[in-house]
């Protein structure tokens, strides 16, 4: 046990950190369970909302092309909003994992 918490684990660290960082991601990203078992908008995952808004905008048909051109303004500044405020989260968390990278690039690096 005393090999495994003074050697293992210590030279572990970024790679547990890697794999922590690629789980998390992929949990951030998982919006296809939440489209097959939620029924109730109000419990959609960000993701998912972002899902609908990009895919399912829709201009109205009988607008005046200015009212058009404004509407359609509105829903991409709505649509980049969006993409912004779900990337910010992991963008927050990367530096602090970006050191186990770099570590774990020059540990593999090192040769004899």
């Amino acid at each position: 046990m005393r090999f495994l918490f003074k050697v293992v684990l210590p030279l572990s660290k970024p790679l547990l950190a890697v794999i922590a960082l690629m789980y998390a991601i992929s949990q951030w990203n998982s919006y296809f369970d939440a489209l097959l078992y939620l029924r109730d908008p109000g419990l959609y995952p960000l993701q998912l909302v972002l899902r609908n808004v990009l895919i399912l905008n829709q201009t109205a048909p009988g607008l005046d092309a200015a009212a058009a051109l404004e509407r359609q303004q509105l829903a991409d500044l709505m649509k980049y909003s969006l993409i912004v405020i779900s990337t910010v989260p992991v963008m927050l968390v990367y530096p602090f994992v970006a050191r186990f990278f770099n570590k774990g690039i020059l540990i593999g690096a090192v040769k004899g």
